[in-house]
């Protein structure tokens, strides 16, 4: 009996983009480090700012957010927008539904992502071809870089990366966004402590002390 085996297709391999799709610009893991180390702390604030709505909203609906897409679907629906707040950041619908947040020559797709940094996404023409690094369009060659989250069990943000792959390829190491912003809140306390003015205590008549600014 003929069976219909077309779902089981990889649709990343067999869709033909033919000449109508061209690379997207290429992304310099240096370049890209130096250029959003000034942003990660803006972007943990916003994205933890997503997560504090996000647990606001499932505390509320306990039984909606143990369905298995509850989760991924508010999540990055969230983070996208609190990212979008940020002055330096725009948002752009790409298709219908999907959104991308774009800043400076990059673009940001959000996505919550597993161990291996890799997202889920629907297998459409669209969509695959962006995973794919292609673009239909003269006037969008910025290269997709996916701004992929992870969940701890109880649905809270473990940690944040920023991911370029091309396909299935991972092109460059992942980098740890939020590691990017403790190290930066860690060096300002460091150089606040640094520059703080002790007050060294100096006796005087009658056994008083007195603060002096050293």
């Amino acid at each position: 009996m003929h069976q219909n085996l077309d779902r089981f297709k990889n649709l990343q391999t067999s869709i033909d983009f033919g000449g109508d799709y061209q690379p997207r610009n290429d992304a310099n893991r240096k370049e890209v480090l130096n250029f959003i180390s000034p942003y990660a702390e803006s972007i943990m604030v916003a994205i933890l700012n997503a997560e504090r709505k996000f647990q606001n909203y499932a505390c509320e609906n306990n039984i909606a957010r143990q369905s298995n897409n509850f989760a991924a679907v508010n999540m990055t629906s969230l983070i996208t927008q609190e990212l979008a707040n940020l002055s330096e950041f725009h948002i752009n619908n790409f298709s219908r539904g999907n959104m991308e947040i774009i800043i400076g020559e990059y673009k940001f797709w959000v996505k919550k992502v597993d161990n291996n940094f890799q997202p889920r996404f629907n297998s459409t023409k669209s969509t695959i071809s962006r995973v794919n690094q292609l673009s239909h369009y003269e006037d969008d060659q910025q290269a997709i870089l996916i701004m992929g989250y992870q969940l701890t069990d109880d649905q809270r943000v473990s940690a944040v990366h920023l991911i370029y792959r091309r396909g299935t390829e991972m092109i460059w190491a992942p980098i740890n966004v939020g590691d990017l912003a403790a190290q930066k809140q860690e060096y300002i306390n460091e150089t606040l402590d640094s520059n703080h003015i002790a007050e060294v205590p100096m006796k005087v008549k009658g056994g008083r002390q007195v603060s002096q600014v050293g």
